[in-house]
């Protein structure tokens, strides 16, 4: 970290599991190191990693925060999820944690700083696909639910139909909110 002038910031997506362990790594890093231990909200941790200069995670929430703010990210792979992931967004930085390889983690590392401009241009022309998509979905999403109110003969599947013009609105308030917060 000191070669780029960086400090680590360790955040804990899940306190109860990740604390000890981030200070067990801090304990070995030359340099500067934070840790965020205590809970946080998605919109702060959203603000927090916006201001990161890349990630690098083992949580699939931090991976999807800092990609999605165009974070340039590795993953470290303990499950097949989070490889999954990383591969939709065509991030190649995957590091299995059952045989981490200490050499090959500096040297991607490296690699990403050296390319950050370029993996940033990546994810932005990834998530602009990603989001055309989910508009495309959402939309679909809000003609199925219209559907579902205002049929006379619902389709099978319209069971929590909203029952008043009120419960519809509110819903779809609900829905639109969650829409416009995933576009951050």
């Amino acid at each position: 970290w000191d070669k780029y002038g960086l400090s680590a910031l360790f955040i804990s997506m899940r306190p109860d599991e990740d604390i000890e362990v981030s200070q067990d790594i801090m304990k070995n890093l030359k340099g500067r190191s934070y840790l965020i231990a205590n809970e946080q909200s998605a919109e702060n941790l959203m603000g927090i990693i916006s201001r990161c200069e890349l990630m690098i995670g083992m949580r699939l929430h931090s991976l999807i925060y800092a990609t999605t703010l165009e974070i340039p990210a590795m993953a470290l792979v303990y499950d097949p999820k989070i490889s999954a992931f990383m591969e939709s967004l065509n991030q190649p930085d995957l590091i299995n944690v059952e045989s981490f390889d200490e050499e090959k983690a500096r040297e991607l590392i490296d690699t990403m700083i050296a390319q950050r401009s370029q993996r940033k241009e990546n994810l932005h022309r990834t998530n602009a696909v990603l989001r055309t998509k989910a508009e495309k979905n959402a939309a679909y999403a809000i003609s199925i639910i219209s559907n579902c109110y205002l049929s006379v003969n619902p389709p099978r599947f319209c069971h929590a139909k909203p029952k008043t013009s009120r419960e519809f609105v509110r819903f779809s308030l609900k829905f639109g909110q969650f829409f416009k917060f995933a576009q951050r």
